[in-house]
């Protein structure tokens, strides 16, 4: 039962299921620039700081390169963007006069497939509801991985090598004002740096998070949309 309705919740309820599908080129196409883009941000980001930092001309290539990247990321966006919107109106009647594709109508959709599907197999009740969430609960435990490395592991070992770093970067330092012009700078590029990891996160959590669903994922997702449907229709 589990099985089944996680292949009707992936063919029928996710965004791949009821868009992503109908517009199969442009969203490999996305998805594809969306890799190179983030994998080639990572490599250069370092080496556009640090070439800045040392007055290497050859930073800027990187930099150009990536502006170039990142407009031709958010143009497809934007065309896939205004196809979802196309595929809503043409496919599922849902016009959407937002910014982005995916709203309320949209999640209704999403919730009404869902609770046809579970009046059609006779769950229509908390107790079915709740154990079907228990086994997928369940399930998502079992299929964890263990975390090879704890973030503090991390930090631990790699703060010799930045204390390594300061040293190198202040040794050279003869007066106050060129240390403080370097305290500022080694500032401003940390709050870059870590806007960029939060950028990415956003990107793998959000876009990559809908776009490319894992299985894990997806159970998660259902246990969410199970949820706010019992809510919704059945607790008084």
């Amino acid at each position: 039962m589990v099985e089944q309705l996680l292949k009707y919740y992936k063919n029928k309820v996710t965004a791949y299921g009821l868009v992503f599908r109908h517009m199969k080129v442009t969203y490999n196409l996305l998805i594809f620039f969306i890799s190179i883009t983030s994998t080639y941000l990572i490599i250069s980001i370092p080496n556009i700081f640090w070439g800045i930092f040392q007055d290497n001309k050859s930073s800027y290539s990187f930099l150009i390169s990536s502006v170039i990247l990142i407009l031709i990321t958010s143009v497809l966006f934007k065309i896939f963007n205004r196809k979802a919107k196309d595929i809503l109106e043409k496919k599922h009647k849902i016009i959407v006069k937002e910014k982005h594709w995916r709203n309320q109508s949209f999640n209704s959709l999403q919730n009404k497939n869902i609770l046809d599907y579970i009046i059609v197999n006779n769950l229509n009740n908390t107790d079915k509801i709740n154990q079907l969430i228990s086994i997928l609960t369940k399930e998502i435990e079992r299929r964890k991985f263990p975390a090879l490395l704890a973030p503090g592991i991390i930090v631990s070992f790699s703060l010799p090598i930045w204390i390594q770093l300061l040293n190198k970067l202040f040794y050279s330092v003869s007066s106050q004002m060129d240390a403080l012009s370097l305290s500022i700078s080694l500032v401003l590029i940390l709050c870059v740096l870590v806007g960029f990891i939060s950028l990415l996160k956003w990107i793998f959590t959000q876009l990559i998070g809908v776009m490319l669903i894992s299985e894990t994922t997806l159970m998660k997702h259902l246990i969410e949309k199970l949820e706010e449907i019992m809510l919704i229709e059945f607790v008084d």
